[in-house]
């Protein structure tokens, strides 16, 4: 069965996941563990806006497949203060993958 961490990892664009498991011989283990400080710090979380910056129809930095620049907007823990992520989410095979899942918010 698997675990929410290994279920949230999955999201980091397939490429991206293999060419880190290639070069490097703690993962996939080090970027779950960033998943896990991320997630164990977070008792609730409220999506405020999304904006997406970049839309590409063909990326040709990630295959040819669709691309987008997007910046979430997110207030965690009860906190007034809002915290902004951006990120490259990738489309592929029907399913839209992070190119980075592991952005961290600072108090």
């Amino acid at each position: 069965m698997q675990s929410d961490i290994d279920k949230l990892y999955e999201f980091t664009l397939p490429e991206i996941r293999n060419k880190r498991i290639s070069n490097r011989d703690d993962e996939p283990e080090l970027t779950k563990n960033d998943i896990r400080d991320f997630v164990k710090n977070v008792h609730s979380g409220i999506v405020v806006k999304i904006d997406v910056e970049q839309y590409h129809e063909q990326s040709e930095i990630y295959l040819n497949c669709p691309a987008a620049v997007v910046v979430v907007y997110v207030k965690y823990n009860e906190s007034e203060k809002t915290n902004k992520f951006k990120t490259i989410w990738v489309l592929e095979n029907a399913t839209w993958y992070s190119t980075s899942l592991n952005k961290r918010w600072h108090n």
